[in-house]
């Protein structure tokens, strides 16, 4: 060992005439990287100035008296890393770790090290020998570990902030020198705590979970000990507070909050190990609250997965997204890992695997399941050379349906639907909710119960595996001559178990992290394969969820990979499945009612008048909801009340082109789903249904969609951007603003993750909304201080993704502050009636503060068009005069409709209860001027979105643009400034 360190220690010594040489490049580095430090701590210090970390205290003080045991577990980790094999992807494995290990030894060696990894392919051989001999012996680097250990967990204890750090390695080195150094040095092994980790060490995961097994067993139940009161402790004080935070503004989040808290509580204690691990391997940029919650969901596995399939319908995009990756990974047999790879090994030992089981090759040691669904796990088994011969392949996926899965189901959903029942006697007994809000959340409680209840009577037939291999077949004859959907061979199939091919491909919510300018296509081209599959193979896969379709971008092949259930149609029932979507798109009962002879389980329980009535009520509630998975499981429980049963594959079809929506959406926001879906329906069928629904009933129905669909959509901001020398300088004036007792500003940098005022797209990768205002009351007796928080992204989230700050976000934010401070000088009575309504739903405020906040906002926007109508009049800007009268003709036009949409609260607000004024006023003059109006805007954003060189770019100084957003707070405004541009 003492040998393997002075081997080290030679190669640092060999190099050290060169350490002089780079001292100057050193210095200047250092220099640039303490410069950058002391921004990024800025940063930190203000996303975390209001956050409470006190919670991690006693787990500092459990993970110091482990310390041993886990610089144990961790040791080998390093040791299993550095001896990997060498590959294309990751040659430099083991240098990384080396050099890691140099830095926590010698955290003065850099420009050594760096010579070391320039001279590496030369040395490769003899270099990754000495890797191996130094890593390899683990009681050195474990002895370390744990001191470093030991010493992080006591200043945390100390200072539970400092907690906030590390996820920032450069700053520790920073702030602490040679032990922060080391720290930091350490922190770079783990992803979620460092952007290069995921790179270095894409098998870490596996690693991790290998090297648990080279423990004894008395040390695993310790670690899985330690695993669950982290998991209980983290989840409990830090992730559901902030998950009602971000679920507080929309009253959906009444019905979400408390399932998706009763949910994460059931999970199995030896799950959580999994779960940390899982949580540790996530890369930090893509590390998130939801993240957190979709690992937990995974963990617990089968209908708790499909229930968060319907829950990411309902939910904010960012969680939404996060929910639908439950499918991507679910657990694996048992909560344990041990206990499942010990059923796995029984079950091949039956008599019936007899005729398979010489050709595996069974590891000795447990594994990990390849993957997962909500019926069982696969396990990737190698073959011998026999086997090979045999089945034409490398190696087989072994798919095992966990046992007693008939009562595992029945138990989780009796759990889920007690779950909605709390759920909803909690809404009746909420006061402060109006009965048009309580009616909304309730139909959304019925949705989820029913689509569990659903979920749980299908997968009842999903229990026999032999009906897997059977529905591949169809498949494979339905596509025929298709060969760019590919289904996987099966060789051998049991009740319980099926042997089966290995598709190479990748899951579609990964591979769109590293194809991202492929989204679209890739997005089209599943879409387009699943909807010809239905319309004209007759061919209908229930489940086409992104965790269950490989894509591979080489051979632009698609893969589905879990075939139960599965359904072939015949033409009748294929065409009147047509006819249905037909008459389900133009809201005609009639219509409705004549399919449904063809498609319902018993023809006989249909009436005639009682269920046409009860579709209209439906298609009445239905136009205010753009979503189709809402839409359609709204449909089935409307049916469901009336005891009419669609076909068990017609529920299939339906709930599987909601879930391709859901899909596509989530590859690429902008995928042609909807284009797609119309190809198979012929014009002169569409002429002839409109004709027979009615020209003037397909009109308003089409009117009402397009309104709520634009109504709900968030303004997106457009225009100018503002880089961090902008936002920087905003910050540091509103701290002056404060001192100076004028009015409390906060400008605090958030992930839009985990704050829903920050709109995403529906594939959560585009900002639209990018600054949004919240109001806090700091006293509880009136007149209180008013703390004002402006919420943007932080830089990291921004540079990550290459977004930006629009100048029309956060402007709008000032001159709302702005408005609100005017009016607490001129009467303090109306000031409080907006700040306590503020954060309300606006269904929830009275008609006064309905009128208050109108007003404001309307004046705020008036503020804005002032002040940036003519922001482009520079000498120095090359925008031409008609692109500047576009900019002020949009400013205009987001005026005008503001006060529309202000307008149409206030009258709904006035006339709630004459339902002839709402009929005739709003979804006539107001709905039409609303959509000319939105109409309008998007030519114009479009128009500025293609000025990439000229629109985007303010041709103002960092000074000048403080000076026009703090003009009414500050009261330092440049009057030369203001006379010879702005007046």
């Amino acid at each position: 060992c003492h040998q393997s360190w002075l081997c080290i220690i030679s190669i640092v010594d060999f190099w050290s005439s060169d350490i002089r040489a780079w001292v100057k490049v050193m210095a200047k580095k250092a220099s640039k990287k303490k410069l950058s430090s002391k921004r990024n701590i800025n940063d930190i210090i203000t996303e975390i100035r209001y956050e409470d970390y006190d919670f991690v205290v006693p787990l500092a003080a459990k993970i110091r008296a482990h310390a041993p045991l886990i610089s144990k577990y961790i040791s080998s980790v390093i040791s299993e890393i550095a001896v990997q094999p060498f590959s294309k992807e990751n040659n430099f494995s083991r240098f990384k770790v080396l050099k890691t290990m140099t830095q926590i030894l010698f955290p003065k060696s850099e420009g050594a090290l760096h010579h070391i990894e320039k001279s590496f392919r030369s040395l490769q051989e003899t270099f990754s020998e000495i890797s191996t001999d130094v890593l390899k012996n683990t009681q050195i680097t474990s002895e370390l570990v744990s001191a470093l250990i030991e010493g992080s967990c006591s200043a945390v204890e100390q200072n539970p902030r400092l907690i906030a750090l590390f996820r920032s390695p450069e700053i520790l080195e920073e702030a602490f020198g040679s032990f922060g150094e080391r720290l930091a040095s350490l922190l770079n092994l783990i992803p979620v705590l460092s952007h290069q980790a995921a790179e270095n060490f894409p098998e870490l995961k596996e690693t991790l979970f290998n090297c648990l097994f080279l423990l004894s067993k008395e040390e695993r139940l310790q670690i899985y000990s330690l695993a669950e009161e982290i998991m209980k402790d983290v989840y409990t004080k830090r992730v559901f507070p902030l998950l009602q935070e971000s679920l507080s503004s929309d009253p959906r989040g009444l019905v979400l909050a408390p399932i998706l808290l009763g949910a994460i509580e059931a999970i199995p204690g030896e799950s959580c190990i999994n779960a940390v691990l899982s949580i540790a391997c996530t890369p930090q940029r893509e590390f998130s609250n939801g993240r957190v919650i979709a690992i937990a969901i995974q963990e617990i596995g089968g209908l708790y997965v499909k229930m968060a399939q319907v829950i990411s319908e309902i939910c904010p995009p960012s969680l939404a997204r996060e929910l639908r990756t439950t499918q991507d990974d679910a657990g694996g047999i048992f909560p344990g890992i041990e206990r499942s790879w010990e059923y796995f090994l029984s079950t091949l030992n039956e008599a019936e695997y007899e005729p398979i089981r010489p050709f595996l090759l069974i590891p000795s040691k447990p594994i990990r399941h390849f993957a997962s669904a909500s019926v069982g796990a696969l396990y990737l088994i190698g073959l011998n050379e026999a086997g090979k011969e045999k089945f034409k392949v490398e190696s087989l996926l072994i798919k095992l349906q966990r046992p007693n899965l008939r009562e595992l189901f029945e138990q989780q959903c009796n759990h889920i639907v007690k779950m909605t029942d709390q759920t909803k006697e909690l809404l009746e007994k909420d006061s402060k909710l109006s009965l048009d809000v309580k009616d909304e959340l309730n139909a959304l409680i019925a949705t989820l119960r029913r689509a569990v209840l659903n979920y749980y009577r299908q997968s009842q037939e999903e229990l026999n595996f032999n009906i897997e291999e059977k529905n591949a077949e169809k498949v494979r004859e339905a596509l025929g001559e298709n060969h760019f959907i590919k289904v996987p061979r099966f060789f051998f199939s049991t009740e319980k178990a099926v042997f089966m091919e290995c598709i190479k491909g990748t899951k579609v919510t990964k591979i769109i992290q590293t194809k991202y300018l492929e989204r679209r296509e890739i997005a089209d081209s599943i879409a387009e394969a699943f909807i010809d599959l239905v319309f004209q193979k007759g061919v209908v896969w229930a489940d086409p969820h992104a965790g269950n379709i490989l894509f591979d971008h080489d051979k632009m092949q698609i893969a589905m990979i879990d075939l139960n259930p599965c359904y072939v149609w015949d033409d009748k029932t294929r065409q009147e499945f047509k006819h249905l979507i037909y008459r389900l798109i133009f809201r005609d009962p009639a219509g409705v009612f004549r399919s449904l002879f063809y498609l319902v389980e018993d023809s006989n329980s249909l009436d005639q008048n009682i269920l046409i009535n009860a579709l209209n009520k439906f298609f009445d509630t239905a136009n205010s909801n753009p979503s189709l998975s809402r839409f359609v499981g709204e449909f089935i429980r409307t049916l469901s009340e009336h005891n009419v049963d669609l076909k068990t594959e017609v529920q299939a079809a339906l709930r599987g082109l909601s879930q391709l929506a859901i899909t596509t959406s989530s590859i690429s926001v902008r995928n042609s789903f909807g284009t797609l879906l119309r190809k198979q329906f012929a014009f002169k069928e569409i002429l002839r249904t409109v004709w027979n629904v009615g020209v003037f009933r397909v009109f308003q129905v089409f009117f009402s969609m397009v309104f709520e669909l634009i109504r709900v959509m968030p303004e997106d901001d457009v225009g100018p951007v503002l880089d961090e020398r902008d936002l920087s300088a905003i910050y540091k004036r509103t701290i002056a603003l404060s001192k100076a007792n004028v009015c409390d500003v906060i400008v605090r940098r958030v992930s839009p993750e985990d704050h829903t005022g920050l709109k995403l797209s529906q594939d959560s990768q585009t900002l639209l909304v990018t600054s949004s205002l919240t109001m806090e009351i700091l006293d509880k007796v009136r007149p209180a201080r008013v703390k004002y928080v402006i919420d943007i992204p932080s830089r990291r989230w921004l540079k990550d993704r290459q977004e930006f700050v629009k100048l029309s976000g956060i402007a709008r934010s000032f001159c709302v502050i702005e408005c609100l401070e005017q009016l607490r000088r001129s009467s303090l009575d109306d000031y409080w009636k907006i700040v306590e309504s503020w954060g309300k739903n606006p269904t929830e405020r009275t008609l006064e503060e309905t009128k208050l906040n109108a007003q404001i906002r309307v004046a705020a926007r008036k503020l804005y068009s002032i002040r940036f109508s003519n922001i482009w009049k520079d000498n120095f800007s090359s925008l031409p005069f008609s692109a500047r009268m576009i900019w002020k003709m949009l400013l205009n036009v987001e005026l005008w409709k503001d006060i529309s949409r202000q307008n149409y609260f206030l009258s709904l607000k006035s006339h709630g209860q004459d339902t002839i004024l709402i009929n005739v006023f709003f979804r006539s003059i107001c709905r039409l001027n609303f959509i000319l109006l939105e109409a309008l805007l998007f030519l114009l954003k479009s128009y500025i979105n293609k000025q990439r060189f000229s629109m985007h770019l303010l041709p103002i100084s960092s000074m000048q643009l403080e000076d026009i957003i703090l003009f009414g707070l500050s009261r330092n405004f440049n009057h030369s400034f203001q006379s010879n541009r702005f007046r």
